[in-house]
């Protein structure tokens, strides 16, 4: 699974083929957060008229982004009970998604690193590897 923006999908595909795999499909709740009318702008006063604390106005704030993002996967999860799904996303949408999921925020994901959660229908989501470094070892296998 990836999102269908074009960074993404580029990773994903070469991944899956690596690993002998087709990519399922393009999940439109994988984007990135949306950054509204500051979307691919670059600083300077274009930029600072759209700044409001917190973000940029008409912005998907990182709550909503979370949310979103948390939902698909947990979506994911459930299709796939029991299963193994790899999912290239985007970094912002990450981060804000899995801290939420496992209840603690999380600084940065760096790009191109090893993300490996764990759903349980029981004990919910738990993170075995963050930015390609063990965190936990997880409780369940």
């Amino acid at each position: 699974m990836s999102s269908p923006l074009s960074r993404a999908a580029e990773t994903a595909d070469p991944i899956a083929a690596g690993l002998g795999l087709n990519v399922a499909r393009r999940v439109p709740e994988l984007t990135e957060r949306s950054f509204g009318p500051a979307e691919g702008l670059q600083t300077g006063p274009e930029l600072d008229a759209l700044r409001i604390p917190g973000g940029f106005r008409d912005a998907e704030s990182e709550d909503e982004a979370a949310c979103r993002g948390l939902a698909a996967l947990e979506a994911l999860a459930e299709e796939f009970r029991g299963r193994r799904l790899l999912v290239v996303a985007h970094g912002t949408l990450l981060r804000v998604s899995l801290s939420r999921a496992i209840g603690r925020t999380l600084q940065s994901i760096d790009n191109a690193v090893l993300n490996l959660a764990h759903h349980h229908a029981v004990d919910g989501w738990q993170l075995e590897y963050l930015n390609g470094e063990r965190v936990m070892t997880p409780a369940h296998n």
